[in-house]
């Protein structure tokens, strides 16, 4: 059962946040804030967790469909992999400031997460310039929407 594992990592929070060590993290906030809203400690626990397993079910998705992908299209992982050895060589990992230069990879893996969203319903959508309708304001480049 997934509580056990939680309450033990609360528990290292709460050790964490009392031996004045820097904790940054959801679970410190709900902690923090558990009495004010009105939270018990599983329900604290739970709450913390949820997050986590939120982000870490569809982050597993998009990276098993990456690499599916990848196998299903050998022609663009060889092109993706010449990049990367041409960008980053072979003998370290890839690197934030690498990117600029990995423009096909990136494409890649924006194709990927275009072609085969992992959210129910696709994913939202921004405009690229500002939207006039009829001489009204209609859409702001910064701001998204769901797709239709």
């Amino acid at each position: 059962m997934m509580t056990i594992p939680l309450t033990e990592a609360a528990t290292q929070v709460r050790q964490d946040i009392k031996e004045g060590k820097d904790v940054h993290c959801f679970a410190r906030y709900i902690l923090e804030l558990q009495s004010s809203y009105g939270l018990n400690d599983d329900e604290a626990v739970f709450l913390s967790g949820a997050m986590y397993g939120a982000g870490s079910d569809t982050t597993a998705d998009a990276i098993s469909t990456f690499f599916l992908t990848l196998v299903a299209h050998p022609h663009v992982l060889a092109k993706a992999q010449a990049e990367l050895d041409r960008v980053v060589g072979k003998s370290r990992l890839p690197e934030f400031a690498d990117q600029p230069d990995l423009v096909y990879c990136e494409a890649v893996v924006r194709e990927t997460m275009r072609w085969r969203a992992v959210v129910a319903g696709g994913l939202w959508h921004s405009t690229t310039e500002d939207d006039v309708y009829e001489g009204e304001h209609t859409f702001d480049s910064r701001c998204r929407r769901g797709t239709d």
